[in-house]
């Protein structure tokens, strides 16, 4: 019996020594795992601020959506193994005080800013970030990043769409039900991975 329960106790310490080391690794680093020629496109909110980070082959790029302060982008950055960007643009150019590059300096985007619809193509897909104005067409768009709350109409030509805290999701009227939506904000980290015509996810929650 006191066999039984020594492994027991044995056991709930083992237990608890996995969790804290679990969470120090949820702090200290995140580590996505990109293979050689993935792309992926990490969600990095923070108060006011809203970036996505591109990563491919070892080569990191800031794009900067919504910018009020640098207050939080430099760890975020560190968390995810980021010392150094390549480049770092914005959807704004006058939201931000960085030294910014140019849209067409990064060798495996295309990006193209319509109005208040800026696609970018990537491989087989276009990922589309909409901001609020009159311009609703998604006809070209596989993944959806909606920012600003509006009434939408998302029809079954969309495979993801995704959203902030400041969008309600009735308001997009997706059609289809069994198109994935995804709410970005502070409680997890969420990175969409992108080769040839193949895509992932890899969602973290975020350990305080």
């Amino acid at each position: 019996m006191v066999k039984k329960i020594l492994i027991i106790i044995l056991f709930i310490l083992d237990l608890s020594f996995f969790s804290i080391k679990t969470n120090k690794a949820f702090i200290e680093k995140i580590n996505i795992e990109l293979k050689k020629d993935e792309m992926g496109i990490t969600f990095l909110i923070n108060n006011d601020n809203n970036s996505l980070l591109l990563s491919k082959n070892n080569e990191h790029n800031l794009f900067i959506l919504k910018h009020q302060s640098d207050d939080g982008i430099m760890n975020k950055l560190k968390l995810f193994g980021v010392n150094q960007l390549n480049n770092i643009f914005a959807l704004n150019k006058f939201d931000t005080n960085y030294k910014l590059d140019s849209l067409d300096s990064i060798a495996y985007l295309d990006i193209l800013k319509k109005n208040n619809i800026t696609k970018m193509r990537i491989d087989t897909f276009n990922f589309c970030i909409y901001e609020q104005g009159y311009n609703k067409n998604f006809n070209e768009c596989d993944f959806l990043y909606v920012l600003d709350n509006d009434n939408l109409a998302i029809d079954e030509d969309i495979k993801v769409v995704f959203y902030t805290e400041k969008v309600n999701i009735d308001n997009l009227n997706i059609y289809e039900k069994w198109i994935d939506s995804y709410k970005i904000d502070d409680e997890s980290y969420i990175t969409l991975v992108i080769k040839d015509d193949h895509y992932d996810f890899t969602i973290i929650p975020i350990k305080n």
